[in-house]
């Protein structure tokens, strides 16, 4: 199965911090979707879902999204989607609790 693949895009002069995150997951019904998640860096971002047959239609989606995020500028994030992306989502969701008002 693919491995999560984390990927960032920065440029100062445009004030662009970027991550996409693309991952392989089975569903309850057998299929397999590819699961992107993508924004600014410490957001959640955006999640989209797109679900296919079979394993191998899902990796190959997500290889060629990956792909072409390679060629848009994106670098391979060392780690490639651990621990620092879920802290990131954490302190997202830190940031936006303390704002809501009970």
């Amino acid at each position: 199965m693919l491995a999560p693949q984390y990927l960032q895009k920065f440029d100062p002069v445009r004030n662009m911090a970027r991550f996409y995150r693309v991952d392989v997951a089975p569903t309850l019904f057998g299929e397999s979707s590819v699961v992107r998640t993508w924004g600014r860096i410490g957001t959640l971002g955006r999640t989209a879902l797109e679900t296919f047959p079979t394993l191998d239609a899902a990796e190959a989606a997500g290889l060629q999204t990956v792909r072409t995020k390679l060629r848009r500028g994106y670098v391979v994030a060392s780690g490639s989607g651990g621990r620092a992306f879920v802290d990131r989502q954490e302190q997202a969701k830190e940031r936006l609790a303390s704002r809501t008002p009970n």
